[in-house]
């Protein structure tokens, strides 16, 4: 029996040992793998923790092994929480979490807190995101936190949204006022909201087609095949956005803007198989900026060659026709096959 009890607390010295260079995915099986023999173990884990000689990861992992037997350890947690990475920083808040009530006021000061030491403050909002994620205080702090999270490193991200996740309704708004930000300089954490923004608000079809029809060519690739998923109702409310008996008689930035929604609308229709209710946009009645637009944007949006070369076959309205051979001109050589670059030539040859 003696020999038996030696060798488990032999296995769990050499646990003990791999604890301290344990990945933040192996330290939850390792720790619960410690509790039987705790009772022997604690001595050896607080001389750990207190060792001069450990490493300030290592320190955090044999904290997290005491925590149970030692609520003392909240504190070095805590302030190890605003200031590790984003991997330790998950493991940390959810051992956290059953002390996250005593955690909530200095939390709440340092997501305030942004403009000053940014990085904390914004370790703090992730930490809320799971301790606090209905507090309509989120309000005051979502556009900084948005802000914040566009501009993390692309490898770490992805980290740093799972740890927002809880709290992300209230991200939708500020990441979609940098998604519509069109200057050069911020064209990274634009590209990045994108990205988000087709995660975190991939339920939410009408706030996607909203942000569809004001998107790019880059933002249309990555939010169009989200809002597919429900082309019933993708098609049903971008039909309403398009309306063939528009016409703007004095153009201005207001109505730029409105023929430029319609159009990706239009695209959005198409690439949905809702040929009829596009068609209209191409027409002679069509409204002129809406019609430049549109055919300038269908291959730019995901509209293929073989699609527009079978729409000029079946279509027999002249003005139509020209709209989509005019677009199959948007294609470059180089972009297109040997074999799709003789359908122009064909639908030329059919008309001339």
């Amino acid at each position: 029996h003696r020999a038996a009890e030696k060798a488990q607390r032999e296995r769990a010295m050499a646990q003990v040992n791999g604890l301290l260079s344990a990945s933040p995915a192996a330290v939850p099986v390792i720790i619960d793998n410690l509790r039987p023999v705790y009772d022997d173990l604690i001595p050896e884990l607080r001389r750990l923790v207190e060792s001069s000689e450990l490493k300030e990861s290592q320190r955090m992992r044999v904290s997290l092994a005491l925590l149970d037997p030692d609520a003392k350890q909240v504190d070095y947690l805590t302030q190890r929480m605003l200031e590790s990475d984003a991997e330790e920083f998950l493991l940390i808040r959810k051992y956290l979490q059953p002390h996250s009530r005593d955690l909530l006021p200095d939390l709440w000061q340092s997501a305030r807190d942004l403009d000053g030491d940014a990085a904390q403050g914004f370790r703090a909002a992730c930490a809320l995101a799971m301790y606090d994620n209905q507090n309509s205080a989120w309000n005051q702090i979502s556009d900084k936190v948005a802000q914040f999270l566009v501009s993390e490193n692309s490898l770490t991200v992805a980290h740093w949204m799972e740890a927002l996740r809880p709290a992300h309704s209230f991200l939708i708004q500020p990441l979609s006022k940098v998604y519509l930000e069109r200057s050069e300089e911020q064209t990274a954490q634009r590209i990045l909201a994108t990205n988000i923004l087709a995660d975190y608000a991939a339920d939410q079809t009408d706030a996607l087609l909203r942000l569809l029809v004001a998107a790019d060519a880059q933002q249309f690739a990555v939010l169009f095949p989200v809002v597919s998923k429900q082309p019933e109702l993708a098609a049903a409310r971008l039909e309403a956005m398009v309306d063939p008996t528009v016409h703007v008689a004095e153009p201005g930035e207001a109505e730029r803007v409105k023929a430029s929604q319609r159009a990706n609308a239009a695209v959005a229709l198409l690439r949905l198989g809702q040929w009829q209710s596009v068609r209209p946009l191409l027409g002679g009645d069509a409204d002129p900026q809406t019609r430049a637009y549109l055919i300038h944007r269908l291959r730019s949006r995901g509209v293929s060659m073989e699609t527009l070369a079978f729409l000029v076959d079946e279509e027999r309205d002249r003005l139509v026709r020209q709209a989509l051979i005019l677009s199959v001109g948007e294609f470059p050589l180089s972009a297109v096959s040997a074999e799709e670059r003789e359908t122009p030539e064909k639908l030329l040859q059919q008309l001339y």
